[in-house]
């Protein structure tokens, strides 16, 4: 019995090393292959690395050169605004300057009209006084006739 147990034991190896040997050969070339797909791999990821460095190197060159621009570019816009508001402001003097022009011109109109019409008025208030003396001269001569003659009208 000893013998049959040393034999079932043997075979059992001779099994398991077979099957342990079959297995192997059915993977080694998977294996194989899949050693092949991780060296591909590790360059891709190497090259893509590459890549990724060169990339971050040329956007950090370009923030960089944009950076160097800003103030450049702020300069520019603030003689553009210059400009801008100074041409408008010449321009807001200018229609002052019109506008003021236009209401000296009023006031002179004004001033010759008031003036025209103090002269006018001056006119009438002499003629009338001219003619209020009058109208007195003649009540008072009137009165004087009257008073003359009492029986007499004027």
């Amino acid at each position: 019995m000893q013998r049959l147990e040393n034999e079932l034991q043997r075979s059992a190896e001779v099994i398991r090393t077979e099957v342990h040997n079959e297995t192997r050969s059915q993977y080694e070339g998977k294996l194989a292959e899949a050693n092949v797909q991780i060296r591909l791999l590790e360059q891709e990821i190497q090259s893509l690395t590459r890549q990724l460095s060169e990339e971050q190197a040329r956007l950090n060159e370009r923030v960089q050169e944009l950076e160097r621009t800003i103030p450049v570019a702020q300069e520019a816009v603030r003689k553009q605004v210059t400009a801008e508001l100074e041409i408008e402001f010449n321009n807001k003097l200018e229609e002052s300057g019109r506008t003021r022009a236009r209401t000296e011109r009023r006031l002179s109109d004004l001033t010759e009209e008031l003036d025209s019409e103090r002269r006018r008025t001056k006119r009438q208030i002499t003629q009338l006084e001219e003619q209020l003396r009058e109208a007195k001269e003649a009540a008072f001569r009137a009165q004087r006739l009257s008073r003359g003659n009492p029986g007499s009208e004027v």
